[in-house]
């Protein structure tokens, strides 16, 4: 059944896997969707896993670019960078990066019901994330980065502000120019999505960071050093 959603309220957010040749490797890599549910705004980013660093990563980036935030609430999987734990009905236990994160924008999350009861609730974004893909990532992009590929998204992006959705006489971005007026606005500063953290330097001159091993300067070994982890960098 059709669906009408008022200018501002809803938006849509996804992970979805695809393959990417970066720096002459192949390797998997996940592409990180929100879509507004009005006028089908969307915006694209890449990550390299899809941990809560990226989660959080990609929803400041899309409010940035969207100018605001959706006034009513954002629709979700039973996602591990937000969800605990499922209980009885929407009820869900959250994790406390992920409270905070949504007090700081001020928005509400709808988490659609788990197995067939819930297939559809999320279908925009599910569909805009495997059209994207298929238009655009296949066959695997080649890159140095994944910053330079964002890059390359994000132009996309805004090229796609002239496509038509299926039955719509408007634009992309003619719809948008409704919907931007009535979200909700953007706090004074962006949230800090990266996490600190403080390993031991081993005898080897290296660290671990999420089962990864960097090395540091040998004057180092035996002390503890500070470590910014972010989605695509430390």
């Amino acid at each position: 059944m059709p669906q009408a959603k008022r200018p501002g309220e809803e938006a849509e957010v996804d992970f979805a896997d695809f393959w990417l040749d970066l720096a002459g490797q192949r390797r998997k890599c996940v592409l990180f969707t929100l879509r507004l549910s009005y006028s089908g705004k969307a915006v694209h980013r890449v990550y390299a896993t899809a941990s809560q660093e990226a989660f959080l990563e990609g929803h400041v980036e899309a409010f940035t670019v969207l100018g605001g935030v959706p006034s009513v609430h954002i629709r979700y999987d039973n996602l591990k960078p937000a969800v605990k734990q499922v209980l009885f009905g929407r009820s869900r236990v959250e994790s406390t990066r992920w409270a905070s994160f949504k007090s700081w924008y001020q928005f509400s999350a709808f988490y659609r019901a788990p197995g067939e009861d819930g297939a559809h609730e999320k279908g925009g974004v599910e569909h805009e994330g495997g059209r994207f893909r298929r238009k655009h990532l296949v066959p695997p992009p080649q890159v140095d980065s994944l910053a330079e590929l964002n890059e390359r998204l994000a132009a996309i992006d805004v090229a796609e502000d002239a496509r038509h959705i299926h039955g719509r006489p408007t634009s992309i971005g003619f719809d948008f120019e409704a919907e931007r007026v009535r979200l909700r606005p953007l706090p004074a500063d962006d949230y800090d999505c990266g996490i600190d953290l403080t390993p031991t330097v081993a005898r080897n001159s290296r660290i671990t960071v999420r089962q990864g091993y960097y090395s540091v300067p040998a004057k180092f070994i035996g002390a503890k050093v500070r470590v910014k982890l972010r989605a695509n960098e430390l």
